[in-house]
């Protein structure tokens, strides 16, 4: 394969690569952010659903799943909120490389 023909086709393979890149990121914000509303949406009927319980026994396995999603919800947002520094990292590393010296040599 001659030099002209591997830069080329280097070039299409590595705009292609970006352009999955940022529909991943995209996509995967998104599924973050519905898991986040779910949980949201589930525990304001859980708490619905509390209020109106009659029977304690009711009420206390109510609390116990409030709990449980109450105990996850942290983690979710954390998680969140990282990939989104983990994606700013990213874009700064690659505009570092693009910007790099070593790319001129």
């Amino acid at each position: 394969m001659s030099e002209r023909t591997f830069r080329r086709y280097k070039h299409q393979i590595l705009l292609q690569q970006n352009t999955l890149d940022k529909y991943s990121r995209q996509n995967i914000q998104q599924e973050q952010l519905q898991k986040i509303e779910t949980k949201k949406s589930v525990l304001k009927h859980l708490w619905n659903l509390f209020e109106n319980a009659v029977k304690i026994s009711d009420k206390l396995s109510i609390l116990k799943l409030i709990e449980k999603i109450s105990d996850n919800l942290p983690a979710t947002l954390w998680n969140a909120n990282e990939y989104g520094k983990k994606i700013k990292i990213e874009k700064k590393m690659q505009e570092f490389n693009k910007n790099s010296i070593w790319n001129d040599l």
